[in-house]
């Protein structure tokens, strides 16, 4: 396919049935299309987050952020690629702040890393 979307649902496909490399590539070619599509950002950073690399998982998040600094879901996943990566402080804030942006995950996120 040629267009971004298609290849951005194909990669939250295999990322459903947990095939997360396969969905790397996939919104690798949604982003060669269309480098501003945010969603196959997301759904990159998720896959990468799945497979435990979570500096790149950050750097998805972050490319997000840089676009829609308030969006809950790149939120979201930059404080749990945070926490993943042993930087406590920010993935709780991040956390924090997803949660204030509305994200219902976030909301009911319950670590003791991130307990007051």
């Amino acid at each position: 396919p040629g267009q971004p979307l298609a290849w951005a649902n194909r990669g939250l496909a295999h990322a459903a049935l947990g095939r997360h490399a396969a969905a790397i590539q996939d919104f690798d070619r949604a982003l060669a299309l269309a480098p501003g599509y945010l969603p196959a950002w997301l759904g990159r950073g998720e896959a990468r987050l799945a497979l435990g690399d979570a500096e790149r998982a950050l750097a998805d998040a972050d490319a997000v952020l840089a676009a829609e600094p308030d969006r809950a879901e790149a939120l979201w996943l930059r404080g749990r690629a945070l926490l993943a990566a042993g930087r406590t402080p920010g993935g709780c804030a991040a956390i924090a702040a997803a949660a204030e942006a509305g994200h219902a995950e976030a909301a009911a996120f319950a670590d003791p890393r991130c307990a007051h």
